[in-house]
Formats: C-alpha cells, sequence, structure tokens
C-alpha cells in the first residue's frame, strides 16, 4: 500500500477488543492514524472511520489481503 501513487492518507479501522490492543500500538509508533468501532458491525466501522476526512475515494484492505499491489489500488 505505501508504494501506490495515489493514497494520501491511511487509517487502521479495528475493533474495541482488547485483542485489536497491539494493532493500535503500532499505529500509533508509526503515526498512522486508527478508529476502533464495533466488532460485529464491519460496515459501520468502516463508514466511522472515513466520515469526518469525507475523502473521494476508499480502498478498503482487509488484514488477510495486507499485500495487495499497489498498481491495483491505484
Amino acid at each position: 500500500m505505501l508504494k501506490s501513487k495515489h493514497i494520501e492518507q491511511f487509517i487502521i479501522a479495528t475493533t474495541t477488543d482488547a485483542v485489536d490492543d497491539a494493532i493500535c500500538d503500532i499505529a500509533q509508533k508509526m503515526n498512522v492514524p486508527f478508529f476502533r468501532g464495533s466488532e460485529e458491525n464491519v460496515l459501520d466501522r468502516f463508514y466511522q472511520s472515513a466520515k469526518d476526512i469525507k475523502p473521494n475515494y476508499v480502498v478498503r484492505v482487509t488484514g488477510d489481503c495486507q499485500l495487495i499491489d499497489a498498481q491495483l489500488i491505484d
């Protein structure tokens, strides 16, 4: 994702479950914003994480697809 030519901002959208604390710790160390929301309502978590930014486009990359090709994103 870091090789994408068009991504202006990353946001990690994870759950409020304690098991995801490590994800937030890494995000903080990397200065990447994150949002914590419902584990059950993934669509709402996704929406809530982006709504204040009001982006023109959103690319959702799931945890099991983190090696997505930057050209595909672009």
